[in-house]
């Protein structure tokens, strides 16, 4: 587990990976990133030791940096691109649901495509989405959120890093437009990138909730945008 110590929740990538980024005083921190999580051991592939280790690198920090108090990830959305061109899904990004859920950007979008269709313009767009970042950030979060709650494939969410997550309490806490722009980041997700954060006092519930109901704990700062969403999901008749 890669760790950053940050002032605040970081959704921008690049300070935490470039060596010309300064370096902050531990000591005047109080957040720790979760920034890459990995198994470098083949036999252990797909064991579910996820759980532990977060919890355990938690303590430790914990003991070590008293100062500590929120603990949070900046994690990828890794097939957030080929979900929303995927239109074959009835439980993901249907025409409908993309209508929708772009009906309030639709006039912007439309404008800087220079054409009619919000939809078609969204993608349009996409094709260079670093030269307009201004028209796309809201829809693009949006869209995000649509996709890390919603979205569904053979019953399970389409994200496995938000299913990792969750399953373990942690709840969504922001989405960031534009927060990896490296190219990796851009082609998986058009640069997207998003906080889940650990609350130790939430986490038991946040478990059971999603393991048991499939419910999703977003922090206060999205229940608005999350409410569109839900309304935007169900638009197209209810029946999706």
């Amino acid at each position: 587990m890669e760790v950053a110590l940050s002032k605040g929740i970081a959704g921008d990538l690049e300070p935490l990976l470039s060596v010309e980024a300064p370096v902050l005083a531990s000591e005047k921190a109080d957040t720790a990133i979760f920034y890459s999580i990995n198994n470098c051991l083949q036999g252990l592939r797909g064991v579910p030791f996820g759980n532990f280790l977060i919890k355990q690198v938690v303590a430790e920090l914990a003991a070590e940096f008293p100062n500590i108090r929120t603990f949070s990830t900046l994690s990828p959305l890794p097939r957030f691109s080929r979900g929303l061109r995927d239109a074959q899904n009835e439980h993901g990004f249907t025409p409908a649901r993309l209508s929708a859920l772009l009906a309030d950007y639709a006039r912007d979008l439309t404008v800087a495509a220079k054409r009619r269709d919000p939809v078609e313009s969204l993608f349009h767009l996409l094709e260079s989405p670093l030269s307009h970042r201004d028209v796309l950030a809201a829809p693009l979060q949006r869209l995000a959120l649509a996709y890390l709650t919603q979205a569904r494939r053979d019953g399970k969410l389409c994200d496995s890093v938000a299913t990792f997550h969750l399953s373990n309490g942690a709840r969504l806490e922001r989405i960031n437009a534009f927060g990896n722009v490296r190219p990796y980041g851009v082609e998986a997700s058009f640069g997207v990138t998003v906080n889940y954060r650990y609350l130790p006092a939430e986490l038991e519930e946040n478990h059971e909730q999603f393991v048991r109901q499939g419910q999703i704990r977003v922090s206060s700062s999205l229940l608005r945008e999350h409410k569109a969403v839900l309304a935007a999901w169900q638009e197209p008749s209810g029946s999706n």
